[in-house]
């Protein structure tokens, strides 16, 4: 468990200090020209990972929520299979929001 915290603590060390100012553009983008469900999410988890939460929201609103999970996954405490349904429902819709 120590050695799992360590490691996220160290990831999020490596983002603070070596983010790029830009970084490629998502592939889905490039092929249709519209966002995908998880576009800017990058972009966010940088952001996060520097204590910017508004400018993470503002590149993916669900940003918060993604760091939150993937925390609890690399902590060895993954969420229930029950939860996980609703999450990705929730990127879905958030997905094909952005898409009008």
């Amino acid at each position: 468990m120590a050695l799992r915290a360590a490691a996220l603590l160290g990831l999020f060390a490596v983002l603070f200090f070596l983010a790029p100012p830009e970084l490629p553009v998502c592939g889905f983008r490039w092929l249709t020209g519209r966002p995908c469900p998880l576009c800017g999410l990058t972009h966010a988890m940088f952001a996060l990972a520097k204590g910017h939460i508004r400018n993470a929201v503002r590149f993916h609103a669900l940003s918060p929520l993604a760091a939150i999970l993937m925390a609890a996954v690399l902590c060895n405490r993954p969420p229930s299979r029950r939860l996980w349904i609703p999450v990705a429902a929730l990127f879905a819709i958030y997905g094909i929001f952005r898409l009008w």
